[in-house]
C-alpha cells in the first residue's frame, strides 16, 4: 500500500494524507494550511486540484488544520462519506461555518484596502459552501470498526488531544497480505484536566506519528496557574490589559477554567492571590463549542464529568462576559480598565484577535499571553520569536507589550511522550513515519526513535512524497 502526503509533512498545518491500494483510495484529514497569507492560500486552493478521486475520508478531529479544507474538497467534486467521532461531527458544524464566516469577513476587510482597479479578494469558501459539506459527515464512536472500502477498514481510539479526537488503525488487505497502519496525530498528553489520556496503539506494522514537539519537553501542567497568576498581578499593577489568543476549541475553555480556579484562591492571610479582573471571551464560537461538551459525556471518566459540570458554571461567573457583536468587541479597545481578553484565532492569523493585538501591542502596560503552538510563518510565531515589530492588516506595529509563552497548556504530546509512544507500539512495527512538525523537530525525534529501534526504518517525508508500506 502507498501513502501520499498532500500536507502536514515537514510542516505543522494542512494535514492531508491519502492511503491507497490497488483497489481503493482513502483520505485521512483535509486540513487548512496556515501561515503567510499568499503562500497558505496557494496551498489551500491547489491541494485537491490534481488529486485523484478518493472513495471516502476519515477525519481525526475538529481543529481547522485537520478539517478546515473539507469545504474545498467538496467544492472540487468529492461526494463520499466522511467518517469521524460523533463529537467531532458536532464540533465541525461550528468550526467550518465559523471558518467560512471569518474568511468572508477578512476578504471583505482586505478588499476595502485595495486599489479601486484591483480585483476583489474572494474567500476560500463561503458559508453556503461550508454548510453544503457538512452533510457528508458520518458519526461513530471509539473502538467501532468501519469497513471503508472492499480492502480497507479502520478502528478509532482516544487520542487525548481534544474532545472527539481520534487515533486510528487502518487494516488493509493486499492480496494475501494483511497490513495494519497506525495513525497518531494529533496525539495528546497524559494528565490533562478535561480529556482522557491517549490510548496506546499496538499490534501494527507501521506508525504515522506527529512530531510537533518532537524535540521539546513541556512544563508541568500544574505550573500554569502560578505563571498565569504572575502575569495578572504584573499587568494589573501597570494598569494594562491581558490579551490571550486562544483556539476556540478546547484552549479557551481551559484558560477560563484556570482563571476561575485562581479567582477562588486566597493566601495564608485570606487575601485573593490575584486581582479579579473582568474576563471577556470575545469569541462567539468558543461559547458555542462549550455547549458541545455537555452533549458527549461518553468521552469522559467520572472525575472528568465533574470537571465538565463545573465548566458549565464558569460562564455564569460575575467576572466572565461573553462578547457577541462586533460593536461590543470594538468597545473593549476604548475601555480604560484592566481586563483579560480571550479571543480567536489561536495562531493570530484571522478573526477578532487581530484587532485586539493591533490596538494593544504598542502599549508597554499590556501583556500578550500565548497558550498554544504557533506554526512557522504565523503572526503568533513572530510574537513568540520576540520580533520587535509585527505586521497586522499590512501595517507595522511596535511590540512593546510584555510577551508570555505558556506551553503548559499544550494539548500535544512532547518529545518524551512521543518517544514512549513509539517504544510501546510493539516489535511488530517496523516502519515509523514522522509528520506534523517542523524539520528540526522531526529530525531530532527521528534520531531518537532510530536509536531506540535500530531494527526499524524511520521515514521523514515532505509534501507530495509517496511512501510504500
Amino acid at each position: 500500500m502507498l501513502i501520499q502526503f498532500l500536507g502536514g509533512a515537514m510542516e505543522v498545518t494542512g494535514s492531508t494524507h491519502v492511503l491507497s491500494t490497488r483497489k481503493s483510495r482513502v483520505l485521512r484529514d483535509a486540513g487548512l494550511f496556515q501561515g503567510r497569507r499568499a503562500q497558505a492560500r496557494e496551498k489551500n486552493e491547489t491541494t485537491f486540484v490534481n488529486m485523484e478521486p478518493v472513495d471516502c475520508m476519515v477525519l481525526s478531529h475538529a481543529h481547522i488544520d485537520h478539517c478546515g479544507n473539507i469545504p474545498l474538497l467538496v467544492k472540487n467534486g468529492f461526494q463520499g462519506p466522511i467518517h469521524t467521532h460523533a463529537a467531532t461531527k458536532d464540533l465541525c458544524e461550528l468550526m467550518l461555518m465559523d471558518s467560512a464566516h471569518i474568511q468572508e469577513l477578512d476578504a471583505e476587510y482586505l478588499s476595502r484596502k485595495l486599489d479601486p482597479n484591483d480585483p476583489l479578494i474572494a474567500p476560500l469558501y463561503s458559508e453556503e459552501e461550508a454548510e453544503a459539506s457538512l452533510k457528508y459527515l458520518i458519526p461513530h464512536q471509539y473502538h467501532e470498526r468501519i469497513q471503508l472500502t472492499e480492502d480497507i477498514g479502520v478502528t478509532s481510539y482516544e487520542a487525548g488531544h481534544i474532545l472527539g479526537s481520534a487515533s486510528h488503525i487502518f487494516d488493509i488487505k493486499e492480496g494475501r497480505r494483511k497490513i495494519k497502519v497506525g495513525y497518531a496525530l494529533d496525539l495528546g498528553r497524559k494528565g490533562l484536566p478535561i480529556i482522557r489520556d491517549p490510548e496506546q496503539l499496538t499490534d501494527i506494522d507501521a506508525l504515522v506519528m506527529e512530531a510537533t514537539y518532537g524535540n521539546r519537553r513541556h512544563k508541568d501542567i500544574n505550573q500554569s496557574e502560578d505563571l498565569l497568576a504572575g502575569v495578572i498581578r504584573r499587568t494589573y499593577e501597570k494598569g494594562g490589559k491581558i490579551i490571550i489568543p486562544a483556539f476556540a476549541l478546547e484552549r479557551a475553555q481551559e484558560v477560563v477554567y484556570t482563571l476561575m480556579k485562581l479567582y477562588n484562591k486566597v493566601d495564608t492571610n485570606g487575601n485573593n492571590i490575584v486581582p479579579k479582573l473582568p474576563i471577556y471571551i470575545d469569541s462567539p464560537l468558543a461559547c458555542e463549542v462549550s455547549k458541545v461538551f455537555g452533549k458527549h459525556p461518553e468521552t469522559y471518566g467520572e472525575e472528568t464529568l465533574e470537571l465538565a459540570r463545573s465548566r458549565s458554571k464558569m460562564y455564569m461567573s460575575e467576572y466572565v462576559h461573553l462578547i457577541g457583536t462586533v460593536e461590543e468587541s470594538k468597545a473593549l479597545n476604548d475601555d480604560p480598565r484592566s481586563m483579560i481578553i480571550i479571543s480567536a484565532s489561536g495562531m493570530c492569523e484571522s478573526g477578532r484577535i487581530l484587532h485586539h493585538l493591533k490596538n494593544n501591542v504598542e502599549d508597554p502596560r499590556n501583556a500578550v499571553v500565548i497558550v498554544g503552538y504557533q506554526a512557522e510563518n504565523t503572526l503568533g510565531r513572530r510574537i513568540v520569536d520576540r520580533a520587535e515589530e509585527i505586521k497586522i492588516f499590512g501595517k507595522m506595529y511596535r511590540m512593546n507589550a510584555e510577551r508570555v509563552v505558556l506551553n503548559t497548556y499544550s494539548g500535544h504530546a512532547d518529545s518524551k511522550d512521543l518517544l514512549d509512544f513509539a517504544k510501546n507500539v510493539g516489535d511488530r512495527c517496523k516502519t515509523f513515519v514522522l509528520v506534523h512538525g517542523e524539520e528540526k523537530s522531526i529530525m531530532d525525534l527521528a534520531a531518537n526513535i532510530q536509536a531506540a529501534r535500530p531494527d526499524a526504518r524511520v521515514l521523514t517525508p515532505s509534501r507530495f512524497d509517496i511512501i510504500s508500506i
